[in-house]
């Protein structure tokens, strides 16, 4: 009569396991879901300037890939540019780049279009 408990103990330890294992293939499956289907990126929100100051002039919107081929392009870096670091951030690329005097300079690339959006140079202040 002995045997009754530990076969009470066994059923349970095995409900407990099948529990677990259909817990883990439903995080994996919802894992892999998800990752297959990203988030739609958050709708864009009008902000109102504080009052006295002049707002920034709105930059058009790109139009869409299929309408304007992205194509070949050609990258100018200054004389004697060592390229450093490339970044993808959304739809822009910004490239690093060493200069000889030890500045640095980030440009910015459209990967919709290719095209140049602009550059920053980096340096120290003259004392």
């Amino acid at each position: 009569m002995e045997a009754q408990p530990n076969i009470r103990v066994l059923k349970a330890v095995v409900i407990i396991l099948g529990l677990l294992i259909i817990l883990s293939v439903t995080v994996i499956a919802v894992t892999l879901y998800r990752r297959m289907n990203p988030p739609a990126p958050p709708p864009a929100v009008a902000v109102e300037a504080a009052p006295g100051i002049t707002p920034a002039p709105s930059v058009a919107a790109e139009p869409p890939a299929q309408t304007r081929p992205f194509g070949d392009h050609k990258v100018e870096l200054p004389a004697g540019a060592r390229l450093i670091e490339t970044r993808m951030v959304g739809d822009r690329m910004f490239l690093r780049a060493r200069l000889l005097g030890g500045n640095e300079v980030w440009v910015v690339l459209s990967l919709v279009t290719g095209q140049r959006l602009g550059s920053f140079e980096l340096g120290t202040a003259a004392e």
